[in-house]
């Protein structure tokens, strides 16, 4: 099941990440690369914490928390960089399977971003 998750995780439209109970991460996709900036050698092995400082009392640290207590998976609208993203994260064996995708951003917020960059 592992081999064809990392197959999968490496063409699909979505990032692919897995972490073990602990939020260290054992799988970081090259669709998460992309999305992220962040090359997998940078994440792979280390943990949640030390990838993103900010994430202590996150609520992506509390709803994947929630995760391994309950078993259930959950949805999570988060932001890295000002960019949206979409985390669905699902029990596994070994912890946690997030798929991650960004989010559209809305045409009036690129507007105003221009019209900050510019001025008026």
């Amino acid at each position: 099941m592992r081999h064809v998750a990392e197959q999968v995780g490496d063409s699909a439209p979505v990032a692919l990440l897995a972490m073990d109970g602990r939020l260290c991460y054992t799988r970081w996709s090259k669709v998460a690369e992309v999305l992220t900036g962040i090359p997998a050698r940078r994440v792979v092995g280390r943990s949640l914490y030390e990838v993103f400082p900010e994430a202590p009392g996150s609520p992506a640290e509390q709803q994947y928390f929630e995760v391994l207590r309950t078993g259930q998976p959950v949805t999570i609208r988060t932001v890295l960089d000002g960019v949206k993203f979409e985390l669905t994260a699902c029990p596994s064996g070994e912890g946690l399977t997030v798929f991650a995708r960004s989010l559209p951003q809305p045409a009036s917020h690129d507007a105003s971003m221009k019209e900050k960059r510019t001025g008026p």
